[in-house]
């Protein structure tokens, strides 16, 4: 099972019959193996704003501890392909930080070309009072 993400990132509600699958009916963000989100990485895009708000940590963590899994389909489901600017601004703070975070993880750790491209996604993200770590 995933385990817990910090509280102040954590989703607070459950999205209810937003889901993507069979895979994901029901159960909670953090309910799913590692396996079950790598399988069902694909479909990320296909979340609405409150589902992926819900989901995106498990997604994360996956993308984290699983080089197996494709960052395409994660990345692109936080740029123009991804939630509008009225879903954005129902992240936290603390959530739009950690995807600035992941993102700068990619940019350092990935295999992502387009650097540029991760640049303007993370400006999209940045929290509106950006916390020093």
């Amino acid at each position: 099972m995933i385990e817990e993400l910090p509280e102040s990132i954590a989703p607070t509600a459950y999205p209810g019959l937003e889901t993507i699958n069979e895979d994901f009916s029901g159960k909670r963000w953090n309910e799913f193996s590692l396996r079950t989100v790598a399988l069902n990485v694909d479909d990320i895009v296909l979340l609405t704003g409150p589902a992926l708000q819900y989901y995106f940590p498990a997604f994360l963590f996956c993308a984290i501890e699983d080089s197996a899994v494709s960052l395409d389909r994660l990345i692109t489901s936080l740029s123009n392909g991804g939630p509008t600017t009225s879903d954005r601004s129902a992240f936290t703070d603390d959530q739009k930080t950690l995807i600035c975070d992941f993102i700068q993880w990619v940019k350092e750790e990935g295999e992502w070309t387009d650097r540029e491209e991760l640049v303007v996604i993370q400006m999209k993200w940045k929290p509106t009072s950006r916390k020093s770590h």
